[in-house]
């Protein structure tokens, strides 16, 4: 394995779920259920790609090696038929040579463990050097590095958060990245801040990622329950005087939170996983503000 030791990818990062649901079995049954709740309509699906590649790098840990190489070789003819596509997303075109550089050390890894050394080794001899991609791909290094963590539970999101900083460091254009940024933040904070105020950074990163992509619905509902908690967290640590400047204030970020969720609705109107957090985010506004059928709708819709 030292032939890839300057190489990128989930078997040589080697993630790990904390006990006591460290079974590669029950991980993959979790990532399983939640690809089948991505249905947005991108062209290139990156959280359905991610999640296959962690489920690739569990069968390994489940010792099922020829399932992991049949699941990664269906990913890379994926990255074939998109190289091959006229009609391609921009987030596959900016990071296409650190997706090829992931797939193709996995690959290699899973051979040199098979003891198929020649083709391995061939394989090795196409994998890029990560310091001669363009920094839209070195940035794509991160990204991939942080979505793989995030699928580890709270240490996995701790480095997560490292890794998608240090993408949005290289790549400050990509929308994704900062978007990973303040959704490892609120995971976090949920986890061991979860009385404190929300960090000012986590709303600026999902506006970030909101205004380099306008129309991406999923950006837009995680700057809407991050708007809703940071009113919510400010009503209770201030308890704020009705018809203050403050209560204005917090009364105005949970209308802009509102009007967020309605438009994420008819953005994606048939998608059970953004229905679903949109009804959630607004079953938690206040009682002269809450739309009881709205979240009715969104239910009855994602079921």
């Amino acid at each position: 394995k030292l032939y890839l030791d300057k190489s990128q990818s989930p078997f040589i990062w080697r993630p790990k779920q904390a006990k006591p649901v460290d079974e590669p079995s029950i991980i993959i049954d979790r990532l399983e259920k939640k690809d089948k709740e991505m249905t947005h309509e991108y062209t290139f699906k990156w959280r359905s790609f991610i999640l296959h590649l962690v489920i690739c790098y569990e069968l390994f840990r489940a010792n099922e090696v020829s399932q992991a190489l049949e699941k990664l070789n269906g990913l890379k003819n994926i990255l074939i038929k998109k190289t091959n596509s006229a009609s391609e997303g921009w987030l596959f075109i900016s990071i296409q040579d650190a997706l090829w550089h992931v797939i193709t050390a996995s690959k290699a890894f899973l051979l040199l463990n098979n003891n198929l050394i020649d083709e391995a080794y061939e394989l090795i001899s196409e994998i890029q050097p990560v310091n001669t991609m363009k920094r839209a791909s070195q940035a794509g290094i991160h990204g991939i590095r942080a979505a793989v963590f995030m699928e580890y539970g709270h240490r996995g999101n701790i480095i997560g958060l490292t890794e998608a900083m240090k993408a949005v460091e290289v790549d400050r254009t990509n929308g994704e990245w900062h978007f990973l940024v303040g959704k490892c933040m609120g995971r976090i904070r949920r986890v061991s801040q979860c009385y404190t105020v929300v960090d000012p950074l986590e709303v600026k990163a999902f506006n970030e990622a909101l205004n380099l992509d306008k129309i991406n619905a999923n950006y837009k509902v995680y700057l809407a329950q991050a708007l809703n908690e940071r009113a919510f967290r400010e009503t209770k640590q201030e308890s704020p005087k009705r018809g203050s400047d403050l209560y204005k204030k917090i009364r105005k970020t949970y209308l802009a939170s509102y009007h967020m969720l309605i438009e994420v609705r008819e953005m994606q109107p048939n998608c059970p996983h953004l229905l679903t957090r949109c009804a959630f985010v607004m079953m938690k506004m206040p009682p002269d503000i809450v739309d009881l059928k709205f979240i009715r709708e969104c239910v009855d819709k994602a079921l």
